[in-house]
C-alpha cells in the first residue's frame, strides 16, 4: 500500500486522543503519578490514596507535620505536577 500522506505518530496519537477525548483523562492520570515525584521519595512513604474531585486534587498524608509543610508550598506543588501532566489539570491540592 503507497502512502500519500506522511505523519509522525506523534501528531497521529496526539489525533487520535482529541476525537476520542482521552486528553483530560490522561493528563489526569500523569498527574496522579507525578504526586510522589514531586514531593519527593522521601515522603513518598507518607502518600495514600491521590484521587481528583473535580478540578481538585486530593491527597493523603499520613503525617500531620508533613502535611502541614506540604500546604505551606501547595502553590509550588500546584505548578510542578501540572508541568509533569502537561497540562493545566490542578486548580487546588488538598492535604488530608
Amino acid at each position: 500500500m503507497l502512502y500519500r500522506k506522511p505523519q509522525r505518530i506523534a501528531a497521529l496519537l496526539d489525533t487520535f486522543l482529541r476525537s476520542e477525548g482521552l486528553v483530560t483523562p490522561l493528563a489526569r492520570f500523569r498527574a496522579e503519578e507525578a504526586v510522589t515525584r514531586v514531593i519527593g521519595e522521601k515522603y513518598a512513604k507518607y502518600v495514600g490514596e491521590v484521587s481528583f474531585h473535580g478540578e481538585k486534587l486530593h491527597v493523603q498524608i499520613k503525617s500531620a507535620p508533613l502535611r502541614h509543610n506540604l500546604l505551606m508550598n501547595r502553590k509550588a506543588y500546584i505548578h510542578a505536577i501540572n508541568y509533569e501532566a502537561g497540562a493545566q489539570v490542578v486548580q487546588d491540592i488538598v492535604f488530608c
